[in-house]
């Protein structure tokens, strides 16, 4: 009996604290609404499975949507809550949005933000969405290629790598790919999570060769973030992961030809400058680049 008790009590505290992250979400959205009205706006790109906003900020000085533009997303592992990192750093971000650089940035170039790409998740404490689908599995791209004997049950719902029925089968992944697609004007794509200190680059599935600019980009990324820590070889994703697809970036990449890189950040860190820093690089480069010609015809699975 007390071992139920202790379960149940365990249980309650999970659920508590995973409701207060989504909570702390929602807040700091609507305190950066209002403490920068001239430069942050939210919008509405769809709902998750159980009905919760899915909501992408609009950062910049400049009412032109077809500026050079970047997406940043977190949290599509709900128990993960990169939103933390992501929403602490576009703070410390937007308080120095009075000197030259930053409010020249501002200016010329639009930040795309979603705290929070699962909100189900969040509030479960789960890294899958109320589906039970790993979203990070489920974008189009080679989506169920290559997993291997090893990651056989990836379709089954009891792993805890499930990718879905189909290719964007899950209403976050469907309003993350409908975003994106609309959006001609955004050249980078940084997805955010939390594990240990690493940056990753397209593929983890197929083995193309990345090319000169977006070697470049990734190359320079290394120096702007001072050694920072572990910097995996181009493809190592490939070894972290265990084969597999499905993946956000790979998708970003491959189909829509956006620079994309994926963050693992220490649970260790206490402070994010290390993801401002990242903001900042890629608002500079954003607008000297251009999208690369896609791998494949823009792939609209599930649609």
């Amino acid at each position: 009996m007390r071992k139920i008790i202790l379960i149940m009590l365990i249980n309650f505290v999970s659920i508590n604290a995973s409701q207060e992250e989504y909570k702390y979400v929602v807040d700091t959205i609507d305190y950066l609404q209002k403490k920068y009205p001239s430069l942050v706006s939210k919008m509405l790109i769809g709902k998750s499975v159980e009905k919760r906003d899915l909501t992408v900020l609009r950062i910049s000085a400049s009412k032109n949507n077809d500026l050079p533009a970047i997406y940043l997303g977190a949290s599509i592992h709900g128990h993960e809550y990169s939103h933390f990192a992501l929403l602490e750093a576009l703070k410390g971000f937007l308080q120095k949005r009075e000197q030259r650089d930053i409010a020249s940035l501002l200016k010329s170039t639009i930040i795309w933000v979603q705290p929070m790409v699962n909100p189900d998740g969040v509030v479960r404490g789960s890294r899958k969405n109320a589906t039970g689908v790993d979203l990070n599995r489920n974008f189009g791209y080679h989506w169920g290629e290559n997993w291997g004997t090893r990651f056989k049950n990836v379709r089954q719902k009891k792993s805890s790598y499930y990718i879905g029925d189909s290719a964007f089968s899950e209403p976050e992944s469907q309003a993350v790919r409908d975003f994106l697609l609309q959006r001609k004007s955004i050249t980078i794509y940084a997805d955010y999570h939390m594990s240990a200190d690493m940056i990753f680059t397209a593929f983890g599935v197929i083995d193309h060769p990345i090319n000169k600019e977006y070697k470049w980009l990734y190359q320079t990324l290394h120096h702007v973030m001072d050694r920072y820590s572990q910097y995996p070889k181009r493809h190592q994703i490939i070894d972290v992961v265990r084969n597999g697809s499905g993946y956000t970036i790979d998708w970003t990449y491959g189909v829509l030809g956006i620079y994309s890189f994926t963050f693992e950040l220490s649970y260790q860190r206490k402070k994010f400058d290390i993801v401002e820093n990242s903001i900042i690089y890629f608002l500079q480069e954003c607008s000297k680049i251009k999208r690369r010609k896609p791998f494949v015809v823009e792939s609209v699975e599930g649609k």
